[in-house]
């Protein structure tokens, strides 16, 4: 399933930050490490992916820095994702689809349909996500969840209202019968 690393996060905290300072100013790794408590060594094979993305470019010399290449709107999710990360992977099928390696299944998966259609849900919503979105705390499409940034963690709430990691046989009668099933 879609497991963004912490090398997409990093290099969104990156792009915000360079966002922020704004286009006539650059900024160091060492700068934007420091601000964030984020590992420098990390952050600048991050930035070196942006800047071989076409993301973000950098400069030499006692001004030079890294700097956004597009504003903040045109820069999307997706963009990023993918400069990081190489692909939007939600499952195996989905790039069988897209002449990629599948899982081999697909032929007689009675799901590959729905995850395929989740994964193009999910490419959307990435391509629909700007930079500017997630600076500004944006909701592009409509799915706030109230802001707390739950929805697809341990705890958030599963099959009906139950948490997640609850069993769900939580609400057998207590005489042992099991959805009308004596024992």
């Amino acid at each position: 399933m879609l497991n963004l690393t912490r090398k997409t996060d990093y290099a969104l905290v990156a792009m915000a930050h360079l966002h922020r300072i704004g286009p006539e100013h650059s900024a160091s790794a060492r700068e934007i490490a420091e601000a964030y408590g984020l590992p420098r060594a990390l952050l600048m094979n991050i930035l070196k992916q942006l800047c071989q993305g076409g993301l973000v470019q950098s400069a030499r010399g006692a001004a030079g820095g890294y700097r956004l290449v597009a504003d903040a709107e045109v820069i999307t999710l997706l963009d990023v994702v993918i400069t990081i990360e190489g692909t939007v992977k939600a499952v195996d099928c989905a790039l069988s689809a897209e002449g990629g390696p599948g899982c081999g299944r697909e032929h007689v998966c009675p799901i590959t349909s729905a995850m395929r259609r989740l994964h193009t849900q999910i490419c959307e919503l990435l391509r629909r996500t700007t930079l500017a979105d997630i600076v500004n705390d944006r909701d592009p499409i409509g799915l706030a969840s109230g802001g707390n940034g739950s929805g697809c963690g341990p705890f958030s709430r599963g099959v009906a209202g139950r948490l997640d990691d609850e069993p769900l046989s939580h609400d057998a009668p207590a005489n042992g019968e099991l959805r009308g099933q004596p024992n």
